[in-house]
């Protein structure tokens, strides 16, 4: 598994933020609010190159055994 550097993490971030502000005018006029905010926060979490779903699986794994 490769893991993004820090560097790598905050530009995501500032982007996402970005991203936010940009499109609030837009999410709170029309029905996309639930869609758009899903897509954000999976790009917020992911920390590495493998999906965000498979790393979340893995930690659900880990902490049943």
């Amino acid at each position: 598994m490769k893991r993004f550097s820090l560097i790598h993490l905050w530009f995501r971030r500032a982007c996402v933020l970005v991203a936010g502000i940009v499109f609030f005018p837009f999410i709170c006029a029309f029905p996309l609010r639930r869609r758009v905010y899903s897509q954000l926060h999976r790009i917020w979490n992911k920390t590495s190159a493998e999906p965000v779903w498979l790393t979340r699986s893995a930690v659900g794994y880990q902490e049943i055994c």
